[in-house]
């Protein structure tokens, strides 16, 4: 018998504080790997299989998968620009004089889109609520892409 003024939990409100107690059914089915779409490239594609499963719990869905290929591409994209920029050099020919390399800006646009998208997805630490830094590793985007 309940105490006047005090009301029961529902069941829902009760299983869910079942869990945070550590009672209940506490067995979580894993979520369903998401596939690339298939109109990613081969290195965008190398990229999502590399990355997906480094994503926070619960950000790579159905629903987001759209997104998460936007930072594929965007990250296939610098890879790319990064090597025509190491290859031909920051200035390149034009003219009679010297100019800057395009893939500058090509490469300066997709890291900004990357770095948007990969903190969406839990790859990037919130620069707002960051932790002090630990003696681990760090868990950035060129160490996840170098496999390191």
């Amino acid at each position: 018998m309940t105490k006047r003024g005090t009301r029961q939990p529902t069941t829902d409100e009760s299983a869910a504080l079942q869990l945070l107690d550590g009672g209940g059914d506490t067995s979580t089915t894993a979520p369903t790997p998401v596939d690339p779409p298939d109109w990613l490239s081969g290195e965008a594609t190398t990229i999502w299989h590399t990355l997906a499963p480094h994503t926070a719990p619960g950000t790579l869905t159905a629903g987001t998968a759209p997104a998460f290929a936007f930072l594929c591409n965007a990250l296939a994209t610098y890879v790319e620009s990064d090597q025509m920029v190491q290859t031909a050099g920051v200035l390149i020919a034009e003219g009679q004089g010297l100019a800057p390399n395009p893939a500058l800006a090509i490469r300066e646009r997709a890291d900004a889109t990357v770095g948007k998208w990969a903190r969406s997805f839990g790859l990037l630490p919130d620069p707002h609520t960051a932790a002090p830094a630990t003696t681990q590793r760090p868990r950035t985007l060129p160490h996840l892409v170098e496999g390191g």
